[in-house]
């Protein structure tokens, strides 16, 4: 029989009250690796599954403001794994690496909040890998190629960027989204970009089975997840010269906000250039 790496990614809007549907869930569809997207969680609260080790990007949020955003992925403890962490802009993102028939392949769990820009600079940076790529989530990009109804600004974007690219863009034949709102109707928003995937795959979407108004989707790759006992990256941080380049970078300490959306971007910002920062001056010691 061959073997297979079964992949769930959701958008689960807001994680605090899901853990045990979750559970049952990935239990019944033994799933192998969850990509998850507005997990809405606050940085002070944990969120463990059993057997699974978790990576998580919460949103920067201000005292008393409400959680919002953020992504995760979970990944089988017993597959080796390891985290990559990687600054973008108009995307919200966790990256692991794993390896499949002891290839090593990069997955990313992706979020873009409606009515906001998407940079393609940012999906090139989460692919600027040899590794074989898998990022999927909910970008807000819809387009008729991925069997949304219609195409939007954040699904053009993609769309002509991918014409140039290697990537390819895939989602379930069915809408993934089913709108509360009844002014709104259903269609396609989790999607994922497969970048030198050369696995055979299928997707499925499944409804009415996790609260959400997003179906989870399962992606199924005919490979074999490689295992081990988990990777411990040992990593060091030079803190002084961190400081002084986060110092550098800012060009205003206190920029003038004057809108919600104002301070939105400021917080994205400033969490980029601490991103940055951390990676710079961040070095991955030999084992």
């Amino acid at each position: 029989m061959t073997e297979q790496l079964k992949i769930l990614h959701w958008n689960c809007q807001g994680l605090g009250n899901k853990k045990l549907e979750i559970l049952q869930f990935i239990q019944h569809h033994k799933i192998h690796i969850i990509l998850l997207n507005e997990t809405h969680l606050n940085p002070k609260i944990a969120f463990k599954l059993p057997n699974y080790h978790t990576y998580r990007n919460d949103r920067a949020t201000l005292p008393g403001q409400r959680s919002a955003g953020g992504t995760a992925i979970l990944v089988l403890n017993r597959l080796i794994h390891y985290e990559t962490i990687i600054p973008t802009n108009s995307i919200e993102n966790t990256t692991v690496q794993i390896q499949i028939n002891h290839h090593e392949t990069r997955l990313s769990a992706v979020y873009k909040r409606p009515g906001t820009i998407l940079h393609t600079a940012d999906i090139d940076l989460l692919l600027d890998t040899e590794s074989p790529t898998i990022i999927a989530g909910d970008l807000n990009s819809k387009h008729p190629a991925w069997n949304s109804r219609l195409a939007n600004q954040a699904g053009l974007a993609p769309k002509n960027h991918m014409n140039h690219r290697d990537y390819i863009i895939v989602a379930p034949d069915s809408p993934t989204r089913i709108p509360d709102q009844q002014n709104q109707l259903p269609d396609v928003l989790d999607i994922a970009i497969l970048n030198k995937i050369h696995l055979t795959y299928d997707i499925v979407n499944f409804t009415d089975v996790l609260f959400s108004d997003h179906n989870p989707v399962i992606q199924t790759l005919q490979g074999k997840p490689s295992s081990s006992q988990p990777v411990t990256t040992r990593k060091i941080t030079n803190w002084p010269r961190f400081a002084v380049d986060l110092h550098c970078a800012i060009n205003s300490p206190n920029p003038v906000i004057n809108s919600i959306a104002e301070l939105d971007q400021a917080v994205s910002n400033f969490t980029t250039l601490v991103k940055t920062s951390m990676t710079k001056n961040t070095t991955v010691l030999d084992s």
